[in-house]
């Protein structure tokens, strides 16, 4: 509703200025067409000047320059582990489960120990993202199983999603190279 007022606002205030702009130039006598044919016609002799091209050459790179380098280092360095931001879902994520890449995810890694568990994220690019370490680096979502992947890609996990209670539960493989059993991962946050 904010966005469709502002919109109005915005809309009513340009009619306003174009309305009193408009008034200005006629109250001293400028016609817009009839100013610019005049000065493409006979355009001032500081626009012939070649120094005057040559600086506005000089600054149209600069400024371009500078917006190359604005883009460059603003963007995420991947290497280190940085997210682009925003969401960046593509056509070639696998169909998971409502919220595992926007919700706060709790790995209970020791379910014999209280303190047991970490914070875990899952990027859309199948990487590990809060909680990565070398048990748990990447993920993939097959079949209806979460598979969590060592960094030597070995699996270390496979989970079971529990709609009902919105839970990831261990399915115990004999495949698995993870030693604990009987892990979970739920929503929420440590």
């Amino acid at each position: 509703m904010r966005w469709l007022i502002d919109k109005i606002l915005g809309g009513i205030i340009g009619k306003i200025a174009g309305v009193i702009l408009s008034a200005v130039f006629l109250m001293w006598g400028i016609a817009p067409e009839t100013w610019f044919a005049e000065i493409l016609q006979n355009p001032p002799h500081w626009v012939l000047n070649p120094w005057t091209r040559l600086g506005v050459v000089i600054v149209g790179v600069i400024v371009a320059l500078a917006v190359m380098i604005v883009r460059f280092r603003s963007r995420p360095d991947l290497s280190k582990g940085e997210k682009p931001s925003g969401h960046t879902l593509t056509q070639y994520s696998p169909p998971v489960p409502s919220g595992l890449y926007t919700r706060q995810w709790v790995l209970v890694y020791n379910p014999s120990n209280p303190k047991g568990r970490k914070n875990i994220s899952f990027n859309e690019d199948g990487t590990i993202g809060e909680g990565r370490n070398h048990n748990e680096w990447r993920w993939s979502y097959t079949n209806d199983h979460l598979d969590v992947w060592m960094k030597d890609n070995r699996l270390h996990n496979r989970f079971k999603y529990d709609p009902p209670s919105g839970r990831f539960h261990s399915t115990n493989d004999l495949e698995m190279h993870g030693m604990v059993k009987n892990q979970v991962i739920y929503q929420g946050k440590v």
